[in-house]
């Protein structure tokens, strides 16, 4: 993941800001929608509601390892 994003800051570092914010959440998005094919909806949400709940409650948790998905933080 890291050689991907340091590969697409490259590819888009030339575009003016706006185009830069619209690519990366453009990709977000496509990421979401294979998400929610590839697992259904139910359980991208509940993976999704996890995300939300660790970035709120421990943001610096996903700075070192992956995010256990099976329980709640708040």
């Amino acid at each position: 993941m890291q050689t991907i994003n340091n590969s697409l800051s490259e590819l888009i570092a030339g575009e003016p800001t706006e185009i830069q914010e619209r690519f990366t959440n453009a990709l977000l998005n496509i990421a979401v929608h294979r998400l929610i094919h590839d697992e259904g909806s139910n359980t991208a949400a509940s993976i999704l509601w996890r995300l939300v709940d660790i970035i709120q409650n421990d943001p610096h948790a996903m700075l070192d390892h992956p995010i256990e998905l099976n329980q709640l933080n708040g």
